[in-house]
């Protein structure tokens, strides 16, 4: 990490993160495919995603760290790429799903972000500019331990700095987290033996080389990352 916030390191009970920007692109997806994360390993970026396409699956996006988002329909693509020995992980994707539905208008009394600035600005007599996010003006709690643009940001934003996250993990494609993510200081220690765990978070104890196995299923530790070292971007 040589930015701007603290690199968060998270653990899946756990992992160690702080990474890059993902980039976009990729085709529809088809709804017999799959989704995966694959992480590629460092100095093997064209191997790897030369294996990716002859075991069957196309890139949908991919960091600059190598972890990517790709769609495959070959059940057997993960066990494909993993015999190809030029990636670091492979592991279905974590998905949520909801029927569609109609949205219903917000019910009375609910307010929009600006007006919700608006209030905490009032409550709290401090300026909407008070800080670089929209809802600066309600983070009463940071303004209180002085991280904000007149208090330690003024001095140092993390720069330098690598924060140990022991959760369950971090959403490695989160656009507030991924600025300051170390993926390859990162690691899982579920291991089969792990009570209510999920395969794709399994690993073998004392190997950290499957990176995907770092990625949030449960969402706290993407809480705590945010929490630690979000970026300061004007967004969250």
């Amino acid at each position: 990490m040589k930015v701007r916030l603290p690199a968060v390191v998270c653990s899946l009970v756990l992992l160690l993160v702080v990474v890059a920007a993902a980039g976009s692109g990729g085709a529809a997806a088809s709804s017999t495919e799959a989704s995966y994360l694959v992480v590629l390993k460092h100095g093997q970026t064209a191997q790897g995603l030369k294996a990716i396409r002859a075991a069957g699956g196309h890139v949908v996006r991919l960091n600059k760290l190598g972890v990517g988002t790709v769609r495959a329909s070959s059940v057997g693509f993960a066990s494909t790429l993993t015999a190809s020995g030029v990636i670091a992980g492979v592991a279905h994707n974590a998905s949520f799903r909801q029927a569609a539905a109609k949205l219903a208008a917000p019910p009375a009394g609910t307010h929009t972000v600006a007006a919700e600035a608006a209030a905490c600005a009032a409550l709290y007599s401090v300026p909407l500019t008070i800080g670089p996010d929209p809802l600066s003006p309600c983070s009463w709690d940071m303004r209180i331990i002085g991280a904000s643009p007149t208090g330690s940001y003024a001095v140092n934003q993390g720069a330098g700095v690598t924060v140990g996250d022991l959760d369950t993990g971090i959403d490695l494609s989160h656009p507030d987290l991924t600025p300051n993510l170390n993926v390859a200081a990162s690691c899982s220690f579920i291991y089969a033996s792990t009570p209510t765990s999920d395969p794709s978070e399994q690993v073998t104890p004392g190997d950290c080389s499957n990176k995907a196995a770092v990625q949030d299923l449960a969402g706290h530790g993407t809480h705590t990352a945010g929490t630690m070292a979000a970026a300061i971007n004007g967004v969250g």
